[in-house]
């Protein structure tokens, strides 16, 4: 218990960066609209907050940007709230000391609790009955479950959402914290092209939160702009950066920011019905492991 405790402590020190910075302010507006969103669907899209920070482990060493939220807030406004809208709010909870004043003997006891008394918890958000098939198994989602096979192939873990992972310390959220590049939540990317809401995420990308994990895999190449340099592209996002491997299919920029030196791997989507998805094999995320592996030990 008294590693989970430190780790509690140290999530709720990480968020109260990122949760008193002033672009936050901003953002409280989109926190307090539970009433809403069931009695007004067709104004969903006016509810979707662009402060929206992201899913599991702050503390962990590998940030994962992907492109949206891969379904459609009109067909499940209870996900978009607790997915979304509620995000920032949970994580103000849990930067307030909440969590480790849930009930429980572990860190896992302690975030089911919190999931049990604010319906979610973004941790571990498979704590979420919604995620759930009739039988207690988790569905099948494309997204995470290639997030899971990289994590896993990096630090030789053997994480299943749908068979084994019921706890955050059994899930790859344990390992990485995800985020989105677009916050519109869309099963297809056309339909989420939310230009101005991509502008207010660049602010939030240079927040000091995001630049103090090692690795940054960033899967939303497709929305960068055709008319600028990918190097420039990505300083827009993160500030200013240095290429690192020129030669690789994947792209590595790195930058240092103190004592850390953080490498930052540009690529495509790792979900969606489309050829790309298709050439994510096992194989090929084996190799990508490999590779961040090789950039992990050098910190």
């Amino acid at each position: 218990m008294n590693n989970d405790k430190k780790l509690i402590l140290e999530i709720s020190k990480r968020m109260k960066e990122i949760i008193k910075d002033d672009l936050f302010k901003k953002g409280k507006f989109f926190s307090e609209k539970k009433g809403l969103i069931c009695s007004f669907k067709d104004l969903l899209i006016n509810l979707i907050d662009p402060y929206y920070i992201g899913f599991g482990n702050p503390c962990a060493d590998i940030l994962i940007i992907g492109k949206e939220q891969a379904f459609e807030p009109k067909e499940n406004p209870e996900l978009l709230f607790y997915e979304n809208i509620f995000n920032f709010l949970q994580w103000q909870l849990i930067a307030n000391g909440i969590l480790n004043k849930c009930m429980g003997s572990n860190i896992d006891e302690k975030i089911n609790h919190f999931a049990m008394k604010f319906s979610f918890c973004p941790l571990f958000p498979l704590a979420y009955n919604g995620y759930r098939n009739i039988d207690g198994t988790f569905r099948n989602g494309h997204t995470w479950k290639k997030y899971e096979m990289l994590i896993n192939k990096i630090f030789n873990k053997e994480y299943n959402y749908n068979r084994t992972s019921y706890t955050f310390s059994d899930s790859f959220f344990s390992k990485c914290f995800i985020t989105e590049f677009n916050v519109n939540p869309s099963k297809r990317t056309k339909l989420s092209m939310g230009i101005e809401i991509i502008e207010e995420r660049k602010l939030m990308f240079k927040l000091k939160f995001f630049e103090k994990f090692k690795i940054i895999v960033f899967t939303a190449e497709a929305y960068l702009p055709k008319n600028k340099s990918l190097k420039n592209s990505i300083e827009d996002i993160l500030g200013e950066v240095n290429e690192d491997d020129k030669k690789g299919k994947i792209k590595v920029f790195k930058r240092r920011n103190g004592v850390l030196e953080q490498f930052i791997f540009v690529t495509s989507q790792m979900s969606g019905n489309n050829a790309t998805m298709k050439n994510w094999n096992e194989g090929k995320i084996e190799g990508f492991a490999i590779k961040i592996q090789e950039y992990l030990n050098k910190n």
